[in-house]
């Protein structure tokens, strides 16, 4: 077995812990619900073939980092802060007196489920409680943002695609009005509250993106309400 086979299963792991069963990272990674490949890859099935256990490939590797929005290569590195805690119990003691130091302060920020409401069929933002970050995570951001204006929406199955994958929040700058760069963006479409990856055309005009293989060429965003500006995005875990 290659030693970076069993880095990229237990860092599989992970991400099977972090959306709760292989069936919804599958649909996070834009793959059929009950394909096998994760599930052979966790439990190093053998080949029916070659009597050889499935190990993960570059391609596969790759793929899982895009779609997640991982950076290249981070299937293929030891994350030492996703292991378990050590079993020391002077390490334990540390490791929390760390964590308790660095979550003192907290911001609070709204989180919200856009829903498809059954009157008339529009997606619409729902309040379903709040999320907590911490401050010193804010102030360290490429994109420092105000508490105040910020909110966050949970992605769930009808709302989901490869721009944002299932069981993601997004923090979005909700002062952000107006298109100010390329990114993701929350808007008004049609009447419906919608994710919108907006980009600015080298030929003029706009490329709005549904998905990575869904995309249209505009002259103007005259169409589209923006309502904020995607600044962070991440998973939520079980802790």
């Amino acid at each position: 077995m290659r030693a970076i086979s069993l880095v990229r299963q237990k860092n599989l792991l992970y991400l099977i812990e972090q959306y709760g069963s292989i069936a919804r990272l599958n649909l996070a990674l834009g793959r059929p619900k009950k394909d096998a490949t994760l599930s052979q890859v966790k439990n190093f099935a053998k080949h029916h073939k070659t009597n050889k256990p499935r190990e993960m490939g570059v391609a596969l590797a790759r793929s899982i980092e895009e779609k997640l929005n991982y950076p290249p290569g981070w299937m293929d590195k030891e994350h030492p802060e996703i292991q378990p805690i050590p079993e020391n119990q002077e390490d334990i003691k540390s490791i929390t007196e760390e964590k308790k130091a660095t979550s003192l302060k907290l911001t609070v920020i709204p989180l919200f489920e856009i829903r498809r409401r059954s009157t008339d069929g529009r997606f619409v933002p729902f309040k379903i409680g709040n999320v907590q970050m911490p401050d010193i995570f804010i102030e360290k951001s490429a994109y420092p943002i105000r508490a105040e204006k910020a909110e966050s929406f949970y992605v769930d199955e009808l709302t989901s695609s490869d721009l944002v994958p299932y069981g993601s929040i997004v923090i979005l700058d909700k002062s952000v009005r107006s298109y100010t760069k390329d990114g993701l963006y929350l808007v008004e479409l049609n009447g419906s509250v919608v994710f919108r990856k907006i980009i600015s055309s080298a030929k003029g005009g706009f490329i709005v993106q549904s998905s990575s293989t869904n995309s249209e060429h505009i002259q103007n965003l005259e169409a589209l309400k923006i309502l904020g500006f995607g600044v962070f995005i991440w998973v939520q875990q079980a802790l």
